[in-house]
């Protein structure tokens, strides 16, 4: 569970951020000390940030990732009190107060990494050995556990398994942004990143029976081919063709981009911002443009013969070889080398199924512009002949069976609602009344009728009860 993200007044209430001075003072980040500390900091940080350890020129991303959590640190300090006029005066009473002010704010454990990774560089770049501690000495009350940061996907990010409509909210970005529409699709195809969608150039990257990710635009200058598992994979890379001349990378190279910064960069940030303005941020939808990614990662799975634990699947689906074999194949479509980068994005299979939902055997249209999506927890499984057996009624009544019904309005997702046929009927219909006036819900909302509509969707898929 993410932790709740807390204002710094909530964090001073909280009683954790004793032993030094505390204010309040929204005006501190506009104060000139408070910014010709950041100005100073930013020089500092470009100049040492520039070079890694090995010798080797960082990259425009490791330096602003400096920039980022070593500017908010100056600024923290004014906010907290403390008067730092230069970055030679900082020392152990400024790092313990910025760390306990992070924590108490409601820093992620994710987040607190990467704040202690770039507080240690500051040890090494002012050449203050010891100033830098671990979290544990500046926040002891703190069990240990909880800076624990899991690289195991406990749900699914991808978008429709969060409740979006993938069609309807590509169309919102093609109505956005023609080029950023067609940027989605590749990235839903293919699993592509950021960076990689906005330097690919189609015409040249298709090479028949695999997409080509070149050295020069791979994160890390990894290259790699993704083969074409689906015809629809290859559907997409030719439409997105269509749209574009032959010597075309799908980036933006419009007029209105020219300024400070790389081409890159500008780019990035327009793709981040159009990502916002249809709706895709963790705050608003519960999902970011990575979850794209993660799209790709279960279906490719799903496609290859394994059903991650993020679609409901278990353990024992297949033998451990077999297993392995599938997952490498997708982490190395996805530009790793690892087998358990994929537990970052589908889960790690177990014997009990982590996703609450179940596997989405299908969905049904309903009146007034709903549709109703059925889950089940733990999935059936196919014969051999690729179809589903006829379920005896105990195997039924074992499994939790979801509904989840989309009410549409205007092309948009409006609302959501799901049920679980183990739920008591009063609580099933509950969950309807919302729908009673705002969407006109014509479906007896009684429970019967509910339970039949489940069947219903059951055998329109191919699961049977007895």
């Amino acid at each position: 569970m993410p932790r709740k993200a807390y204002t710094r007044k909530h964090g001073v209430n909280l009683g954790r951020l004793p032993n030094y001075a505390i204010t309040n003072n929204p005006d501190a980040d506009h104060h000139p000390g408070a910014i010709a500390l950041c100005v100073e900091m930013f020089k500092f940080v470009t100049h040492k940030a520039a070079v890694r350890v090995n010798g080797k020129t960082s990259s425009d991303r490791t330096i602003d990732a400096a920039k980022d959590v070593l500017g908010e640190m100056c600024l923290r300090l004014w906010r907290l009190g403390f008067r730092v006029q230069s970055i030679a005066a900082i020392n152990g009473k400024h790092i313990e107060a910025v760390v306990r002010d992070h924590w108490a704010c409601g820093a992620s454990p994710k987040y607190m990494s990467s704040i202690m990774t770039q507080l240690n560089k500051l040890d090494d770049w002012l050449n203050k050995p010891g100033i830098v501690k671990s979290k544990e000495t500046y926040l002891p009350e703190v069990d240990p556990k909880e800076f624990a940061n899991s690289m195991v996907a406990d749900k699914s990010k991808s978008w429709s398994e969060n409740g979006i409509d993938l069609s309807l909210k590509i169309a919102e970005a093609d109505r956005k942004d023609a080029r950023f529409g067609l940027m989605l699709r590749m990235c839903l195809a293919l699993g592509l990143r950021r960076c990689e969608v906005l330097q690919i150039t189609p015409w040249k990257d298709d090479r028949g029976v695999y997409f080509d990710i070149r050295p020069g635009i791979a994160k890390g200058g990894r290259a790699r081919t993704i083969p074409y598992l689906s015809p629809a994979q290859k559907e997409v890379v030719q439409y997105v063709k269509s749209q574009l001349k032959r010597t075309e990378f799908l980036g933006w190279t419009d007029p209105v981009l020219h300024g400070d910064g790389g081409l890159l960069l500008r780019n990035e940030k327009r793709y981040s911002q159009y990502m916002a303005d249809i709706g895709i941020t963790k705050a608003e939808s519960g999902v970011t443009g990575h979850g794209l990614r993660a799209e790709y990662a279960e279906d490719m799975s799903i496609l290859l013969g394994l059903i991650p634990a993020t679609r409901g699947g278990t353990k024992d689906q297949m033998s451990q070889e077999d297993e392995d074999t599938i997952r490498l194949l997708v982490s190395e479509n996805m530009g790793h080398s690892r087998t358990n980068v994929t537990n970052a994005y589908y889960g790690k299979l177990t014997k009990k199924v982590q996703n609450s939902r179940g596997e989405r055997l299908g969905s049904i249209s309903l009146s007034g512009a709903k549709l109703a999506t059925v889950y089940m927890n733990p999935p059936p499984r196919k014969n051999i002949h690729g179809e589903y057996p006829r379920l005896q009624k105990r195997t039924v009544d074992a499994a939790d069976i979801v509904v989840v019904v989309e009410a549409v309005v205007d092309g948009l997702l409006d609302e959501v609602v799901e049920f679980s046929f183990k739920d008591a009927d009063t609580k099933i219909q509950s969950t309807f009344e919302r729908f009673k006036d705002d969407h006109n819900f014509e479906i007896q909302r009684d429970t019967t009728d509910l339970k039949r509509i489940g069947t219903v969707l059951l055998s329109k898929f191919g699961v049977y009860t007895a």
